[in-house]
């Protein structure tokens, strides 16, 4: 039997990892958990994988060092902003009422899809703490550049809509709908860096 490769590690990891996150979802009640997770769990695999890589030296130091500190600074703003606050944040409450009975099983759902999340950008160190070639390491930070601006592109074309929806909803009451994100001028925005 053939070892697993750090890919398959690193998938496996984020599988447990999520799964180790939804248990405690489910005995808190908050779902907030989530998101401290995938943000600690980028930086965890981003050390692996720096650690693990057989890249140049120099370029693995700096994935751990830039994931670790990333991770770091991100999983402990969320932590302070959503886990320690009074209530469970408002998407997550707005999807517990709608779930109803079936919450458990989406829930877990949910965090199996941030899971991928983990990995897709996981894969992003692993390759480039694996890679020699400058050429490959270089194109692999401009997607990952691009895939970062691109969804901070989305959050501001929505960032009123999305303050509203993070605020608790009330028993009872309708979050507002989402405003229209202008897709073409996201692509184009994000394409004009990469």
């Amino acid at each position: 039997m053939a070892p697993l490769n750090p890919l398959a590690w690193g998938a496996l990891f984020a599988i447990l990892l999520m799964t180790l996150a939804w248990a405690v979802q489910r005995r808190t009640g908050d779902a907030g958990i989530v998101d401290v997770a995938w943000a600690g769990g980028i930086g965890m695999l981003a050390c692996a994988y720096a650690l693990t890589g057989s890249g140049l030296g120099e370029r693995r130091l700096l994935v751990g060092l830039l994931g670790a500190t990333w991770s770091l600074r991100l999983a402990s703003y969320l932590f302070i902003d959503r886990i320690r606050a009074d209530a469970e944040d408002g998407r997550y409450q707005m999807l517990r009422q709608g779930w109803a009975e079936r919450a458990p099983l989406y829930f877990f759902l949910f965090f199996q899809a941030q899971a991928l999340l983990v990995m897709a950008r996981g894969v992003d160190a692993g390759r480039i703490a694996a890679s020699r070639d400058e050429g490959a390491a270089a194109s692999t930070v401009r997607r990952s550049a691009s895939r970062t601006l691109l969804g901070r592109a989305l959050v501001a074309q929505r960032s009123g809509a999305v303050r509203h929806w993070r605020a608790p909803v009330p028993v009872g009451a309708e979050p507002a709908p989402l405003r229209a994100v202008d897709f073409a001028a996201v692509v184009g925005a994000a394409r004009a860096f990469a």
